[in-house]
């Protein structure tokens, strides 16, 4: 960095972004052309949030990961992405043991 150029974004702010990017994984990857379009299409309100449902989707099919999908929609409804009424648990998750 040039001497006497001050960084845009402050000490305190750097930190605060790693410690909340810290709470998630990530991930990259390549899609066909067109399917951000698509995805577009649909009315998503996001194109990560539209991953991240299909995600979750295909994990419930399987019956797998119930435990990672548990703890990221609570991680959601923490980040007030979703509202108590947008959140809709699998059954399964009430049952009893």
């Amino acid at each position: 960095m040039p001497k006497n150029k001050e960084p845009k974004t402050s000490i305190a702010q750097r930190k605060a972004i790693k410690k909340y990017d810290e709470k998630f994984e990530r991930i990259n990857t390549r899609l066909p052309i067109g399917t951000i379009e698509k995805i577009k299409s649909t009315g998503a309100k996001s194109i990560n949030g539209f991953i991240v449902d299909a995600i979750e989707e295909k994990l419930v099919y399987t019956g797998t990961q119930e435990e990672a999908i548990i703890s990221h929609m609570k991680a959601l409804k923490e980040m007030d992405e979703m509202t108590e009424e947008e959140i809709h648990f699998p059954p399964w998750i009430y049952e009893e043991e």
